[in-house]
């Protein structure tokens, strides 16, 4: 994923802010009903923080891994990163 999305991967410093800082700039991006399934920290220098949210308009009834969107932010700053729905492919 660092070579193909390096954008993700652009963080700004290694400092990191309070958990709902993270959530809040999520919030900006995702769609009103979004709800936020998870806040994964970075494990190590250089990481972003990930945020996992499921949409709104969840495809009910439709086979295989639900729909998830993806939100990467650099930890020092809360700074969006990048967006991703699962169903967009690479």
């Amino acid at each position: 994923d660092h070579a193909l999305n390096p954008q993700r991967y652009a963080t700004s410093g290694n400092g990191t802010l309070a958990p709902q800082r993270y959530i809040a700039a999520a919030r900006v991006v995702l769609q009103p009903g979004d709800a936020i399934a998870s806040l994964t920290l970075p494990d190590a220098p250089g990481e972003p923080v990930v945020v996992s949210a499921s949409p709104a308009s969840s495809r009910q009834g439709v086979q295989g891994p639900p729909a998830r969107i993806t939100v990467w932010i650099d930890p020092a700053s809360a700074h969006v990163l990048d967006v991703a729905n699962n169903s967009g492919g690479l």
